[in-house]
């Protein structure tokens, strides 16, 4: 058989092929031993970490996102409000928001989007006078839950504010 030179920690040693087979597949077995997968024990671990951390995540998350959706809504309400002011001086005359209909009832009329269920506006209307100038106010935007922001306009061009309360 051809010898074969192997480096080792301490220098060439040289051996035969048969060595080298016998070697590589000792170790080959014990490299297989090791590499054939993972115990259930480690998975049960790796779920366990994973739980906790999408149970400690979740509720923050989601507090996250309602308060991004409040924010959202509220902005788009406050924008579709000034847009008012646009609308009364195209067809000139004056808007009131909110308005009440014949029942007495308020109505949304200008938003791009319905209020939500269970959401209310509050407050003396705003007004908008068929020149395009606002007379200015302040709404209460309520949430189903309890959070409430004023809206704040300001005369003439009725830019708004919004404050939490």
């Amino acid at each position: 058989m051809a010898p074969t030179t192997l480096r080792a920690a301490r220098g060439l040693i040289k051996t035969s092929q048969s060595d080298v087979r016998l070697i590589n597949s000792r170790d080959g077995a014990r490299a297989r031993k090791h590499q054939l997968g993972v115990t259930l024990l480690e998975i049960l671990v790796v779920l366990a970490i994973m739980g906790a951390l999408v149970a400690i995540t979740a509720p923050a998350l989601d507090r996250y996102i309602d308060a991004a959706t409040f924010k959202s809504r509220t902005e788009l309400v406050g924008r579709d409000i000034a847009r008012l002011r646009i609308s009364a001086l195209v067809e000139r005359r004056t808007i009131l928001f909110p308005q009440a209909d014949q029942r007495g009832n308020q109505t949304y009329i200008g938003l791009s989007e319905p209020l939500p269920d269970g959401w209310s506006i509050e407050g003396q209307p705003v007004v908008f006078l068929e020149s395009g100038a606002c007379v200015g106010g302040e709404l209460t935007l309520t949430a189903p839950d309890g959070r409430a922001v004023k809206l704040a306009f300001d005369a003439p061009h009725c830019r708004f504010d919004i404050e939490s309360l």
